[in-house]
C-alpha cells in the first residue's frame, strides 16, 4: 500500500494531536506514545506494511514537531515495531 493510501485527514488530525501533546508547556509524553501507537495500529489494520507504516509514523512526527531530527524518532521506531510484533 502506498503513502497515498493514508487519508490526508488522518494525517492532519494525528499531526495536530501530536503537536498539541509535544508543544504544550508540559509535554504529555504518554499521550505522544498513545497517539503514535494508535496511528500505527490503524495503518496496520488497513494492511499497510511495516516499512511503509514506519515511514508514515516518522513523517507525522516530523510534521508535528517541524524537526527532521526530532529526538522522538527513535521512540517512534520502537513503537512501530512493538505494534507489529506484539503477541
Amino acid at each position: 500500500m502506498s503513502k497515498a493510501a493514508v487519508s490526508p485527514e488522518l494525517r492532519s488530525v494525528t499531526a495536530a494531536a501530536l503537536r498539541d501533546a509535544t508543544l504544550a508547556k508540559r509535554p504529555d509524553w504518554i499521550a505522544v506514545e498513545r497517539i503514535v501507537r494508535e496511528f500505527v495500529a490503524m495503518l496496520r489494520e488497513q494492511g499497510v506494511k511495516r516499512d511503509a507504516t514506519l515511514a508514515e509514523a516518522r513523517a507525522i512526527v516530523i510534521q508535528a514537531t517541524g524537526d527532521p531530527s526530532s529526538s522522538l524518532l527513535p521512540s517512534v521506531e520502537t513503537w512501530v515495531l512493538k505494534e507489529f510484533y506484539r503477541t
